[in-house]
């Protein structure tokens, strides 16, 4: 264990310094490009490593609503769709732990995810699902 601690301590010291950056330019550079686009190297390794999780699923609700598309039925399937891919991203021991520390595991999420949606429209996500 204390090496996976150190490994961690390393590498987040080693991350002291990084800026956010203004567009997709010059990602690995700690400081190159700084501004408040919303770009980071984390954000483009977890989309390669997980592709169509987060990025994806802003990319369905992004055409929906330049179409003009994104009314109330299309609001509950993008729900529907965000609700089953966080109950296959979770383990059977967190759905589990979930159920029992919640009750409805369903219900839990959908409220997680109404909660990040909220959170996205003012500037500041929150979820932390991951596989």
């Amino acid at each position: 264990m204390a090496n996976y601690a150190s490994a961690l301590i390393k590498t987040a010291i080693a991350e002291i310094g990084y800026k956010e950056k203004r567009t997709n330019a010059q990602l690995d550079d700690k400081t190159a490009n700084a501004g408040g686009g919303n770009w980071t190297k984390y954000a483009r390794d977890f989309d390669n490593k997980w592709p169509n999780w987060y990025n994806g699923k802003k990319t369905y609700v992004d055409a929906l609503k330049k179409s003009q598309q994104f009314d109330k039925e299309a609001q509950e399937w993008a729900l529907q769709v965000a609700l089953a891919q966080a109950q296959r991203l979770l383990t059977e021991d967190a759905k589990s732990f979930l159920t029992e520390a919640y009750g409805d595991l369903s219900k839990y999420l959908e409220g997680r995810i109404e909660a990040e949606v909220r959170n996205q429209k003012v500037g500041f996500g929150t979820l932390t699902l991951s596989a």
